[in-house]
């Protein structure tokens, strides 16, 4: 039997049980069909995912909370597999994300609640893939979902990554 705990389940469980500073849960979701993988961390952490075929993943644990409203968080991402970052913003912040990325992984960011159709900023659709500043359209928890594409995904590459996250 396999246990699969949703992203808002993995969010809730984070915010409940940390404090800025403290362990979060590790976890994985998958959301999107058999094959597709999804490991979670929150801010100040790294990440990396395991595949067991089956949709399974796993993640390093990391802290959910900043320092200042600056976020930042590194890994590798593999084929098929999508990394969620998640960080938090008030409605109105400016949020500035960077990406530093060998092999051209993608980001997008998804507002709280919000679903990856939602997502406010799509790095493969971007002219800079690299950068996005934008408003905060509410409060809450955001993710920033780190994917591959083309052949990279295709050929189930492994690519790593680091990502600053600022919240002003």
């Amino acid at each position: 039997m396999t246990c699969r705990l949703s992203i808002v389940a993995l969010a809730a469980l984070a915010l409940a049980g940390c404090q800025q500073g403290g362990d979060a849960p590790a976890g994985g979701a998958d959301d999107s069909g058999e094959g597709a993988r999804r490991s979670s961390t929150s801010a100040s952490g790294s990440a990396s995912v395991s595949a067991d075929g089956n949709g399974g993943a796993s993640a390093a644990a990391a802290s959910l909370g900043g320092t200042n409203g600056a976020y930042s968080f590194a890994g590798t991402v593999v084929g098929r597999a999508d990394i969620e970052h998640l960080f938090n913003a008030e409605k109105g912040q400016t949020i500035d994300i960077k990406i530093d990325r060998s092999g051209n992984p993608f980001f997008n960011v998804i507002p709280p609640g919000g679903d990856n159709a939602d997502a406010i900023f799509v790095g493969s659709d971007a002219d800079d893939p690299t950068h996005w500043r934008g408003t905060a359209p509410a409060s809450g928890v955001y993710r920033v979902l780190v994917y591959l594409r083309g052949q990279a995904k295709d050929a189930e590459e492994t690519r790593p990554y680091a990502i600053a996250v600022g919240v002003r």
